[in-house]
């Protein structure tokens, strides 16, 4: 789960990213369809010597709101290391008008490319402020 406060907040800036830029939400649930399934994530993570495969199952992944926050909570057979904070990242792009749907077709393709994305994904990698781990399944 991860969570974004609408709102400047005080009593919880610890546990949310506040994104200043009003989002389109809608958009963001559009985009989020295209991470669903097995993909290469390897555009979404940094190289880690334990990850042997950066081929991830995605079951689900939910973008929805309240009056004061937007969660996107992710389901996944595995996570690489920054995958989820560089998802989150992009879907912020895509809400705030700077992404398209087409660059993240791009990043998940067989060999992503980086054009049109700002030369790379890292620069867009939420903090870790707004991530949590809500439940682990065996």
């Amino acid at each position: 789960l991860y969570v974004i406060s609408k709102r400047r907040t005080a009593f919880e800036k610890r546990f949310v990213w506040w994104v200043k830029d009003k989002l389109d939400t809608k958009k963001m649930k559009e985009a989020s369809k295209l991470f669903e399934g097995m993909h290469d994530f390897k555009a979404f993570s940094d190289d880690s010597p334990d990850d042997k495969s950066t081929k991830c199952l995605v079951e689900s992944l939910e973008v929805t709101e309240d009056k004061m926050k937007i969660y996107i909570r992710i389901k996944a057979s595995h996570f690489l290391w920054k995958m989820v904070r560089r998802i989150v990242g992009v879907l912020v792009e895509v809400g705030r008008g700077k992404m398209k749907t087409e660059d993240i077709e791009k990043l998940l393709s067989p060999h992503p490319s980086r054009k049109g994305t700002g030369g790379g994904i890292a620069e867009f990698t939420a903090p870790p402020s707004g991530l949590f781990l809500e439940k682990v399944e065996y």
